[in-house]
């Protein structure tokens, strides 16, 4: 997009903001937007929300996992009203689950026969994501914890770790939203942050299959020595996220390459050996979007 530089009384510059771009965020006379210097590069920002505002669905023609997933895509998407329609009664509670669960912010406005209305009822302040990630990023470690302590015990009930799952989904729903509708404060991080909050997410869902599985799998001294090496990875990735040194990104790809190749040489096929190898090949994702969000941090100005 190219733009004129108009010269007002010989010392002011001047140029037009896209109408499109105006009426998107309803930039209207006398509005203050900030202006951030980047070299040769101005970015123009306003703290205006976008406004998708409301959208209405049908959901007839879907079954329960279609609701589940179309629900949580439109949360994530941004809208602040999400109006269901259905002649299906019964897919109601389904809703009812996905606020109480998934849907952060949201609550239940109007319920008919016919129809449920939900609503945003938060403010989706950028300020909260930094928050609600280390939260997933923590109950995400807790489950992997409170597994570890149940196999000491001998213990193959995992039914009261379950709920860190939902905890997790609500949180990184929560962080993608945000991303989606504000961005990250250096928006050229922003689909990096995707990435990461998104692989948070299908680590956890990992750790609650491996709950399942454990339920019903007799357990071998040596799995639980190698769960226990598994957390420590997402461990020590947690700890490279928030404070990233080269060195330690290094050596943790090295940890987990070991892990996955002993896993991979002692040929351990069960279903709880895969679950090990979904979660360190999961960690093992984040690592080059880690590297774009902390560039800088290892680069080298050459210009002067």
């Amino acid at each position: 997009m190219i733009r004129k530089v108009i010269q007002l009384a010989g010392k002011t510059s001047v140029i037009s903001l896209p109408l499109p771009w105006v009426r998107k965020y309803n930039i209207e006379k006398g509005a203050e937007l900030e202006l951030i210097e980047r070299g040769r590069e101005i970015i123009i920002k306003t703290n205006k929300d976008l406004q998708i505002d409301r959208i209405v669905i049908n959901i007839n023609d879907l079954d329960e996992q279609s609701i589940k997933w179309t629900l949580s895509a439109l949360h994530k998407f941004g809208y602040d009203e999400i109006e269901v329609v259905s002649d299906k009664e019964e897919y109601f509670q389904v809703l009812n689950d996905m606020v109480k669960d998934i849907l952060l912010g949201f609550v239940i406005m109007q319920q008919t026969s016919k129809k449920v209305v939900l609503k945003s009822v938060s403010n989706d302040v950028e300020s909260e994501f930094d928050m609600a990630l280390r939260r997933a990023f923590l109950v995400t470690l807790s489950l992997g914890e409170g597994i570890v302590s149940k196999l000491k015990q001998n213990n193959n009930d995992f039914s009261d770790l379950y709920y860190l799952e939902k905890v997790n989904n609500q949180f990184t729903n929560f962080c993608e939203r945000l991303l989606n509708k504000k961005g990250f404060r250096d928006f050229r991080k922003t689909c990096f942050y995707y990435v990461i909050v998104w692989n948070l997410e299908k680590i956890c869902d990992v750790y609650a299959d491996l709950c399942k599985v454990l339920e019903r799998t007799e357990i071998t001294n040596h799995f639980i020595l190698l769960i226990e090496k598994t957390n420590e990875v997402f461990k020590g990735y947690y700890n490279l996220f928030y404070n990233f040194e080269n060195k330690k990104l290094v050596e943790l790809d090295k940890l987990i390459l070991e892990l996955l190749d002993n896993i991979s040489s002692l040929k351990l096929y069960g279903e709880e050996y895969s679950c090990l190898k979904g979660i360190l090949s999961r960690t093992r994702e984040f690592l080059a979007s880690t590297i774009a969000i902390n560039h800088e941090k290892h680069s080298i100005n050459t210009f002067s």
